[in-house]
Parts: C-alpha cells; structure tokens; sequence
C-alpha cells in the first residue's frame, strides 16, 4: 500500500486534473450542433461533477497542517472514484469526436448521425460510470462535512 501522504497528494493533485478533464468534456460537447439527447446529457451529468468536484477542492484546500490526518483519510477514501472520474472522462472527447464534424475556419461543430447508434451504448456506459462515481464522491464528501 502506498504512502497515506504520498495517496493524500496524488488525491489532491487528481482533483485538479479531473476537474480540468470535466470542463474540457463539457466544452466539447455543449459545443456540438445537433447532438442526440445522449450526448446532450453527459454535458448535464459533467456539470454536475464539476460541482462536486469544486466543492471537494475547497474543502480539501481548507484543510490546514492540524487537520492532515483528515486529509489522508478523506484522500484515501476518494481516489479510487476520482480515477473513475478521470478515466471516463478521458473517453468521452475521442469516443465523440468522431461523429462530429468540423466547419474550417469557424468554431463550430457538427453532429453526424450516421454511425452513432454502433457507439452509442459504450457513451451512455461512461456516462453511468460517472454518475457512480460522483455518487460516491458526494456521498464521502456528506460524511466527511458531519
């Protein structure tokens, strides 16, 4: 087992890089013209985790030199959901980007309907993955807040 400080950093620091992954996924796809309600909704349920996310980075960050020992608890506990979060949200842009169509020299996107339905499942499994693990965040961070 690593290091309860060493796990402690990489939590924190994998707060930031999901956080990111989040915005970046929802950039992408609310700016697709046309997109199914499918793809439509991984952009709700990426906000929603952005929020939850934002929420553990402040209390993470409010957490001073006394309270480490929270910190290492509250780290352990939330890794594993944050690489969850992490993985799936690295799958979203290049499991979409191929049904999307680029206009040159406009930043604009287009939905292409053709191949959607052979990918479709695989999205709507990363998009469940994600609610998972931003159940299990909200509910860790729920306890921790008690």
């Amino acid at each position: 087992m690593a290091e309860p400080f060493s796990t402690a950093a990489a939590a924190v620091a994998l707060v930031g890089t999901v956080l990111t992954l989040s915005k970046t996924a929802k950039e992408f796809v609310d700016g697709i013209q046309g997109a199914p309600q499918s793809v439509s909704a991984i952009s709700e349920d990426v906000t929603s985790l952005t929020e939850v996310l934002v929420s553990l980075e402040n209390f993470l960050q409010g957490l001073d030199g006394r309270r480490q020992h929270d910190q290492v608890q509250v780290a352990q506990v939330l890794y594993k959901p944050l690489r969850n979060c992490k993985d799936a949200l690295q799958h979203i842009n290049p499991g979409i980007s191929p049904f999307v169509k680029s206009n040159r020299g406009r930043n604009e996107r287009r939905w292409k309907r053709l191949v959607w339905a052979y990918r479709e499942k695989e999205m709507v499994a990363l998009q469940r993955r994600l609610l998972s693990s931003q159940q299990s965040l909200s509910s860790a961070i729920a306890v921790v807040n008690l």
